[in-house]
């Protein structure tokens, strides 16, 4: 069965009742939703539909802000710009300072849960920095590796935990904090990091890199015109998103080989983070506010090729550069060629002709995986 559906989603604009269209971080920790703005920290549990203010202890103004969270059940972290890093227990109702070994005006640039620890990465003033593990839910902060540069991102597993220093490159613990060295494999200035199992997704100017062996090897692939920042990445099984500094959102659904926009509703392309929750996905922007839409909007829910007439239509060259050359013995009633990209949108349409073998210009068509079908037979091929 070929099955298209929920092709694009619309993102929705949901910021109405917050202070400010200005975003600096977003992340859900099951149904709630936390959001830091210039005014503060704000958490929603209807998906966006209302956001209440959760700033009790935790110190903000102006020049203050919350930079990362890492939540997990009830118990959520927020690194500040400047006054370090908070503790809240009841779902971010109420804060509490958790600085005990860390620098008093340190700027927080990320911090994340691997398994029982807390790993934070922290910056001075003095634009030196170092990476700080608590094993015990943030009452006390070691230093475990230090003179690092500004961190903007952290991810871990519980065991493999990596960083993103944007001097040194890639920074990697398989000790789950303790010890740390450069991943020498790696190439670029890590932005931002997501992992689900063996995968690694590494964010940088222009580029997605993957690891599949945990760290041990990487490829890359362009996203967009390359000339973006990838700020966040997030994972929903077969659906990984990215957001850019430039254009938007873009969406992988094969294990980030290509890459595709999907900005149909946002008013601001500039993003900042991106979140979920269910099947719910939240986009956090620079200056245009908070979009949602649906996870599972986004791509087909099926894409098969047919068991149907095996012998009765032939795609080559496959890869191909440039034309496609159909030879089929099926239906002698002319029918539309269409083909479908990896998120079930039809990007070329052209009638079939009487003759057996039918060339096809897909000359202009994007780097990636297709489906071309013709009545109810399919077949894929990839363009390069």
């Amino acid at each position: 069965m070929f099955i298209f559906n929920n092709v694009y989603a619309q993102w929705e604009y949901t910021s109405s009742n917050l202070p400010s269209d200005t975003l600096y971080v977003i992340s859900s920790n099951g149904s709630n939703i936390f959001l830091s703005t210039p005014q503060g920290l704000y958490s929603t549990t209807d998906n966006g539909s209302s956001w209440i203010s959760r700033n009790q202890g935790l110190i903000t103004s102006k020049d203050q802000i919350v930079v990362s969270i890492a939540a997990n059940a009830t118990t959520i972290f927020a690194g500040t710009n400047k006054k370090g890093i908070f503790l809240s227990t009841d779902n971010g109702i109420t804060w509490m300072a958790k600085n005990t070994g860390l620098v008093s005006s340190a700027n927080i640039s990320a911090i994340a849960l691997s398994g029982n620890n807390v790993i934070a990465a922290s910056i001075s003033t003095s634009d030196l920095g170092e990476i700080n593990l608590s094993t015990d839910n943030g009452n006390k902060w070691t230093i475990k590796e230090p003179f690092t540069a500004y961190i903007p991102a952290i991810a871990g597993d519980g065991t493999n935990v990596f960083a993103g220093d944007v001097e040194r490159g890639l920074l990697q613990s398989t000790d789950n904090g303790n010890t740390w060295e450069r991943n020498s494999k790696f190439q670029g200035r890590p932005l931002s990091i997501a992992i689900n199992g063996n995968n690694i997704f590494v964010g940088e100017s222009g580029n997605v890199h993957l690891s599949t062996d945990i760290g041990k090897s990487w490829t890359k692939a362009k996203i967009g015109t390359g000339n973006s920042s990838v700020h966040s990445i997030v994972i929903s099984g077969s659906r990984i998103f990215a957001g850019t500094s430039a254009e938007g959102v873009f969406l992988s659904t094969d294990n980030g080989t290509t890459w595709t926009a999907i900005n149909s509703g946002l008013t601001n392309l500039n993003i900042v983070s991106l979140a979920i929750s269910g099947n719910n996905i939240f986009v956090a922007t620079r200056y245009g506010g908070v979009f949602k839409s649906k996870v599972d909007a986004f791509g087909a829910n099926t894409v098969e090729e047919n068991d149907l007439a095996v012998n009765s239509l032939v795609v080559s060259p496959n890869p191909t550069s440039d034309y496609l050359e159909i030879f089929s013995t099926g239906s002698t009633n002319p029918e539309f060629v269409n083909i479908y990209n990896t998120l079930g949108m039809c990007v070329l349409s052209v009638e079939q002709t009487q003759l057996s073998t039918q060339r096809i210009d897909v000359s202009h068509l994007p780097a990636s995986a297709y489906y071309l079908k013709i009545g109810g037979t399919v077949r894929s091929f990839v363009k390069f």
